[in-house]
């Protein structure tokens, strides 16, 4: 119900009311009914209003411009607008605002649509990167408060780098404010699953083969895992490359063996097919 949508919005914002999850909404009712536009309009308006620059307002923020993405690629057919909101999205730096897994799988998913195997392929490294960075930082914190644990935790007036004279904490280090506004997300199967179809369908299925081990050793078998390996055997038996298709043919059966065994389904990896990374 476009009109609905419309009326709603409309209504919502002669009356004061609107906030940022009513722009979220909105953005996401108009994408799913077709109106890019219109919704491109209701976030142009958010933003202006600075209604996705702080507190709820970030995750408002990343969700309206998540489904806008949606809508330049389903709606719109512009693989370049939804380029420039992912863009935008991953110099987000603010906690709840940043770049996270289904913003990234919605790029993926367009990338299907387009065929664009290359931005597809990049994506997912910058996903396995981010992913790795997050893992680093939280032993890093982890080893920091395990060392600091029998230590007095200090009061503010009695650090040794604050500043009397101009009564003010001391400015971030230049590396430590470049961390802090690195936006990283990790990888879930979905993210393999389509980078993986991306490269099947392109014929490259040396690449797609070596891109779902890469997701089996990250977050291990998930229910469905053994279709990235048949996917990549069509392709290979397509390419005339019979031992590629003979090799992925096998490990896809031995998968499937795995699953059956140990019920992957019901595992305690959560989320269901969506997997999450496991510990070392």
């Amino acid at each position: 119900d476009v009109e609905g949508a419309r009326s709603a919005l409309a209504t919502l914002e002669e009356k004061g009311w609107a906030n940022g999850h009513t722009y979220s909404a909105a953005v996401h009712a108009l994408c799913r009914c077709g109106d890019w536009r219109a919704a491109e309009e209701a976030l142009t308006r958010a933003e202006l209003r600075g209604l996705f620059r702080r507190g709820p307002g970030l995750v408002s923020g990343l969700i309206s411009r998540t489904a806008m993405m949606r809508g330049f690629f389903e709606n719109a057919r512009s693989f370049v607008k939804a380029k420039k909101m992912l863009t935008r999205i991953e110099k987000e730096y603010q906690e709840g605002g940043q770049l996270n897994t289904r913003a990234a799988n919605t790029f993926l998913r367009g990338c299907l649509l387009f065929g664009a195997v290359d931005e597809a392929l990049a994506m997912l490294v910058r996903m396995e990167e981010g992913s790795d960075y997050l893992s680093q930082r939280a032993a890093q914190r982890k080893e920091k408060l395990k060392k600091d644990e029998p230590k007095k935790q200090k009061k503010w007036w009695q650090e040794d780098d604050w500043n009397w004279q101009k009564k003010e904490k001391p400015v971030e280090k230049p590396q430590e404010a470049a961390e802090a506004k690195t936006s990283a997300c990790a990888p879930d199967a979905s993210s393999y699953e389509h980078v993986v179809s991306l490269l099947c369908q392109a014929l490259r299925h040396a690449e797609a083969t070596e891109v779902a081990e890469r997701g089996l050793k990250r977050l291990g078998p998930w229910p469905g895992s053994a279709a990235m390996f048949i996917t990549a055997a069509r392709a290979a038996a397509v390419r005339g490359d019979a031992a590629a298709a003979s090799k992925a043919s096998n490990r896809a059966n031995l998968l499937l063996e795995q699953e059956s065994k140990t019920n992957v389904g019901s595992s305690a990896s959560g989320g269901g097919k969506r997997g999450v990374e496991r510990d070392a």
